[in-house]
């Protein structure tokens, strides 16, 4: 599950609309629904105030994408390594 998917799964479990979320981040509905559709990413600052709203952890709501990073660098390494040295 991405980041938009979990933002709008941990909105809905605390029981807030998007309206109603928006208004408390100071933001416009329509921005939080291009967080919550994939189109738009927050500024650090929103995130903060995301986690602090909706009582998360920025590990859930990142996981996927934490994810994705390591493979990239488990793979990189694995390439690394199976690369003959040069003299």
């Amino acid at each position: 599950m991405a980041f938009n998917d979990r933002l709008k799964e941990s909105r809905t479990n605390a029981g807030l609309t998007q309206e109603q979320l928006s208004e408390k981040l100071g933001i416009a509905k329509s921005t939080l629904s291009g967080y919550e559709s994939g189109n738009r990413e927050p500024s650090i600052a929103t995130v903060a105030k995301i986690l602090d709203i909706l009582d998360v952890d920025a590990n859930y709501l990142y996981q996927d994408e934490v994810e994705k990073i390591t493979n990239v660098v488990i793979n990189l390494s694995l390439i690394h390594i199976s690369e003959p040295t040069r003299p």
